[in-house]
């Protein structure tokens, strides 16, 4: 990672000082993915600025974040990475076209949105998933938490539905009842938030 994150930073400054600057096409998906990577990765920026002397452009803090995240997820990160930004990206178009078209970014109960479908599109993903089986009790409550929240909140469960079947699609894996549940409640917060 050190030597990746070096090669990094001296081609950054390179580019900087010929006037070749890189967009970065996951800037937005980076900052609010994984927000610590990010911090780490403006922190780093600011301490290159002033160490060399130059200004960085905020393009830089996300592709330094993602060689954290990529330390993290491991060698298959890359194309994992890409499918999941893809999934949550078209989950949160489906999420604007159906329900909320004027999110805000900003807004806690957005944040926790965005947490929640990251690690829901990362169990997904996992080669290792597998569907386990849930108790009886468990079945019967999330079921009758799931009716409920159908007949309270029907805009947010049938948007949190079509989610759901998009990812099911998408992904080839099949999910319980208790991401129907967790993903509604998250919806209608952030409705009951923006009225």
């Amino acid at each position: 990672m050190l030597i990746g994150l070096a090669d990094h930073i001296q081609f950054a400054v390179e580019r900087l000082q010929k006037n070749l600057p890189i967009k970065n096409e996951l800037l937005w998906e980076t900052k609010h993915f994984y927000p610590d990577e990010y911090r780490i990765g403006a922190l780093a920026v600011a301490f290159i600025n002033e160490q060399m002397g130059v200004q960085l452009p905020e393009d830089e803090v996300g592709f330094i974040a993602l060689k954290f995240v990529e330390k993290r997820a491991g060698p298959n990160f890359n194309e994992k990475a890409t499918n999941m930004t893809q999934l949550i990206e078209s989950a949160l178009t489906l999420i604007r076209h159906d329900l909320l078209p004027d999110i805000d970014s900003s807004n806690l109960n957005y944040q926790r949105l965005i947490v929640h479908l990251r690690f829901f599109v990362d169990r997904l993903l996992d080669e290792s998933h597998v569907q386990k089986g849930e108790n009886s009790f468990d079945n019967v409550m999330s079921q009758h938490l799931s009716e409920s929240l159908q007949e309270r909140y029907t805009s947010s469960y049938q948007c949190a539905q079509r989610v759901i079947n998009y990812f099911e699609k998408r992904t080839k894996q099949k999910t319980g009842v208790n991401e129907q549940v967790y993903l509604t409640m998250h919806l209608q917060r952030i409705v009951d938030s923006s009225i």
